[in-house]
């Protein structure tokens, strides 16, 4: 038994240096983290959040390159059937024209934000609509996120829309209101909520906070108002490097 376990050892550690050296051939990087880390890490959020690993794992992989869109082309086929490839085109030119970025990321935005990539993904199922793009509401929608309050630079905008796009190319200053109104300490006030945002942008979403909220409304047996998937009390704990009841959320 002991000969066995130390010839298991001994071929997980063969594979191990194997696995480095090809990687090295490759000359793979490390997964880049939020491009501008460094700039919130001096924000009073980031001060307070120092040393915890609260930044957003997700964001290496939602960085895809265009080689990472095998999918586009049945939506692209898909938006045809539909005869609506001028209003598409129109859509993906504004999105990359505010993103400063090639029309493949911008398409693929559009396809996450309206619910093409799940259908492409999953062989166009006839229970599944997506949804068309309004040019003229997602123009309107990316004046308003370059501008003031937000003012979002191109890159803070390709984080924003590989993240959450459903929500900033619908109707994202309504969204805004309805976050802020509502944002918990330490996010509550526009600049506060705004540094979030940067490193969060599903925090976009968040238009409910069961803390704020009568509890002798809910049923007896009910912690909580039922909007889990907006509500900041479901999400803050993460923000913070926390926990929710004692689950990872």
């Amino acid at each position: 038994m002991a000969a066995r376990r130390r010839k298991s050892v001994a071929s997980a550690a063969v594979w191990l240096v194997a696995s480095l050296l090809l990687l090295r051939a490759l000359k793979v990087e490390r997964p880049q983290r939020w491009p501008d880390a460094q700039a919130f890490a001096g924000t009073s959020i980031g001060a307070s959040l120092a040393g915890r690993a609260v930044w957003p794992s997700r964001f290496a992989a939602a960085q895809e390159s265009v080689d990472g869109f095998p999918w586009l082309s049945v939506v692209r086929e898909g938006v045809a059937d539909r005869g609506a490839v001028v209003v598409w085109q129109e859509a993906a030119e504004a999105v990359a024209a505010a993103m400063q970025t090639d029309l493949d990321q911008a398409e693929a935005a559009l396809a996450k934000a309206y619910g093409w990539k799940p259908w492409a993904q999953m062989n166009k199922p006839a229970y599944l609509t997506p949804e068309l793009p309004d040019p003229g509401q997602i123009k309107e929608a990316l004046k308003w996120l370059v501008g003031a309050p937000l003012s979002l630079t191109p890159e803070q905008l390709r984080f924003a829309m590989a993240n959450s796009p459903k929500v900033y190319l619908g109707d994202p200053r309504p969204a805004y209101e309805a976050a802020l109104e509502v944002a918990p300490e330490p996010f509550a006030g526009a600049t506060k909520f705004k540094e979030l945002l940067l490193r969060e942008p599903l925090a976009l979403k968040l238009n409910w906070n069961c803390e704020l909220t009568d509890a002798s409304t809910r049923h007896e047996e009910l912690h909580c108002d039922g909007h889990c998937v907006n509500c900041w009390r479901t999400v803050t704990p993460r923000f913070l490097g926390k926990v929710l009841d004692g689950v990872e959320v």
